[in-house]
């Protein structure tokens, strides 16, 4: 989808918190079986619903999307826009001291306003109007996932290059200051978008998780919960000064649950919003790092399943261990099983021939922008996690042929690629692509049947 021209923007796309669905909010011990209409299924732009209802308290539900709903809301992917111009960057030498690109950042601060500040790292520049200790964790997080991405490169055998300058990286703190932010100066409009890589500016732009929207709504249903429980407690007191011991037990064991019911939810909200940041920063990061370190050129144009994969890859809740290709993500395993188990029927399209997957560089049938349309979102909901699947298999059997094809790639002259030429350069270093198709699936249809899950063996 183009954005403004010739900008190329890779968004990670989540509904209100997040774009994965394992970060959602389930209900546990408290809840009741039986779910009111409010609970009823994901909306367009996530939702914060009143699941089930427990000793008169609504269970509270952060919805996350469908993977059509989630994955079709992303703008481009990185794939469908024009490349921007050749830059004159990249130097080898991972040891050379980076410079902040001070006039650009000058520039943003402008646009930004006097709260914002700036951070940096030995890779990145970040500005933030979060608070100082937060903003520098997630600054951190930024470099572990240069680090991680530095792993892989090594791994594949290619050499690694270095910017000119800094990454620049914006934090918002508020959600509605990012979106204002998103729209005015990238062309992001689409309500869902958490967080995106945008190639023309080339930095990342995301927002801190816990004032989203579904946070807020989140945030309202405990502190009424909260009005109960102390109503509650009033009650019983009134109750007891009557010498009525049965409504003062009930009312005190009514207002314990509240209590209680409150207190969990709010921490299982906080820690979903921290979750959600981190796999999103995780993803942006990668994007950032891959066009900026020599694994990909912003000068060309990359099939969807390369560019996508292997963000996907390093998306993580555990920042501190290894992540990346030779590591599982649980939400993105599960969801490119679901479509092998579900295989063609009518409500799974299955998995794009790969003769197909490798040749597109963008979603067929467009994708979702704020104006609730359905674009490409059953394709969407396909391609991202065969996209993730594909490039974990690649990089584990045939890392050698990944990276010549990546090579490849960068010695195409600068400009668009058209998918005849993506599958012919496919073909020239994986082979057939049909017996590599079938090669590939017997893999994971196997282990699937062993049981062996998101546990699968890695090589």
């Amino acid at each position: 989808m183009e954005v403004r021209g010739r900008l190329l923007t890779v968004a990670v796309i989540g509904v209100c918190l997040g774009l994965l669905s394992w970060m959602a909010v389930r209900p546990r011990s408290l809840a009741l079986d039986e779910r009111d209409g409010a609970g009823a299924g994901p909306t367009t732009q996530g939702s914060v619903d009143a699941a089930a209802t427990v000793s008169g308290a609504k269970r509270i539900v952060i919805r996350t999307p469908s993977a059509a709903s989630k994955e079709a809301a992303q703008p481009s992917g990185g794939l469908s826009t024009d490349p921007v111009g050749e830059t004159s960057g990249a130097e080898p030498g991972a040891g050379r001291t980076l410079e902040s690109p001070d006039d650009e950042v000058a520039e943003l601060r402008r646009i930004l306003g006097p709260t914002f500040t700036v951070t940096e790292t030995r890779h990145f520049v970040v500005l933030s109007d979060c608070g100082r200790d937060w903003t520098r964790a997630r600054a951190d997080l930024l470099e572990r996932t240069h680090h991680q991405f530095m792993r892989m490169m090594e791994k594949i055998g290619l050499p690694s290059q270095t910017p000119e300058h800094k990454l620049p990286a914006i934090m918002f703190n508020e959600h509605a200051a990012y979106q204002a932010f998103a729209k005015s100066q990238d062309g992001i409009t689409a309500p869902w978008v958490a967080g995106y890589y945008a190639a023309k500016g080339n930095r990342i732009v995301f927002y801190n998780d816990s004032t989203a929207p579904a946070v807020e709504r989140a945030s309202r249903h405990i502190e009424e919960a909260e009005v109960r429980a102390e109503q509650a407690k009033r009650q019983a007191e009134a109750a007891r000064r009557e010498r009525n011991q049965e409504s003062v037990s009930k009312l005190e064991r009514y207002a314990a649950e509240l209590s209680a019911y409150a207190a969990d939810e709010r921490e299982r909200i906080r820690e979903h919003a921290r979750e959600a940041f981190i796999s999103k920063s995780t993803h942006e990061a990668a994007h950032l790092v891959a066009f900026n370190c020599g694994f990909q050129l912003r000068s060309r144009q990359y099939p969807f399943w390369l560019t996508e994969g292997v963000a996907q890859c390093f998306e993580t809740t555990t920042p501190n261990r290894a992540f990346g290709p030779d590591q599982p993500v649980a939400e993105r395993e599960r969801e490119f099983e679901r479509i092998l188990l579900a295989g063609e029927s009518a409500d799974s399209p299955g998995l794009l021939p790969l003769d197909v997957l490798v040749s597109l560089n963008e979603v067929p049938g467009g994708l979702t922008t704020g104006d609730g349309g359905s674009g490409g979102a059953d394709a969407a909901a396909v391609m991202y996690p065969q996209s993730y699947a594909l490039f974990r298999y690649l990089f584990r059997f045939h890392r050698e042929a990944l990276a010549g094809y990546v090579r490849d790639i960068a010695g195409e002259p600068p400009g668009r690629i058209s998918p005849e030429r993506h599958l012919v350069m496919f073909s020239a270093r994986f082979g057939d692509v049909a017996a590599l198709e079938r090669q590939w699936l017997l893999f994971e249809r196997t282990n699937l049947e062993s049981g062996q899950g998101e546990d699968r063996e890695r090589r």
